[in-house]
């Protein structure tokens, strides 16, 4: 009895300090600035994407009026759509510095 209120403590105790450290996690993030609330989107699964010159880019959004063209790499579906996404809403959500955030 004592070994199972001691492995029934244990765990009660381990799911809180992952509630703890969910909470903390998203502290420090700014909340999102959205651009759009509703955009119509093609998404196509692509081999490469032609960015910049010397570029590899791992995805590509691109709005205009409401409609949004999304190309994502296919080796990186369906871990990079996320990513594209956010800028279909937020925009260049990452003014500045390129990141795989959400890819």
């Amino acid at each position: 009895m004592k070994r199972r209120n001691a492995i029934i403590s244990c765990a009660l105790g381990a799911a809180l300090c992952l509630v703890a450290l969910f909470a903390l996690a998203g502290c420090d993030q700014a909340p999102a600035q959205i651009e759009r609330t509703e955009a119509l989107v093609h998404i196509r699964l692509v081999d490469q994407i032609d960015y910049k010159p010397g570029y590899e880019a791992l995805g590509l959004s691109r709005c205009a009026n409401g409609v949004c063209v999304v190309e994502v790499r296919r080796d990186l579906y369906p871990t990079c759509v996320t990513h594209e996404i956010r800028h279909v809403f937020e925009g260049d959500w990452h003014a500045g510095r390129e990141t795989t955030e959400g890819c």
